[in-house]
């Protein structure tokens, strides 16, 4: 499967990582409230899944046509 390599992997973490230190900074610097930082998380994880409910060939990866 294409999503199980190391690379894909590698990138998810660092844009995990990437996002969370941003959103560490935000709290940090006092241009956010933690709650305003976790409710945006929490609307991006939200519409993250009704995207991949209604449009399943984001969810999955596609098979490969050349075999």
């Amino acid at each position: 499967m294409a999503w199980r390599t190391p690379h894909r992997w590698a990138a998810l973490t660092a844009g995990l990582l990437y996002a969370a230190l941003m959103a560490g900074s935000r709290v940090v610097l006092g241009v956010h409230y933690p709650t305003d930082v976790l409710a945006g998380m929490l609307v991006g994880v939200l519409s993250d899944s009704v995207v991949t409910l209604l449009y399943p060939p984001f969810g999955r990866p596609h098979a490969r046509s050349d075999r």
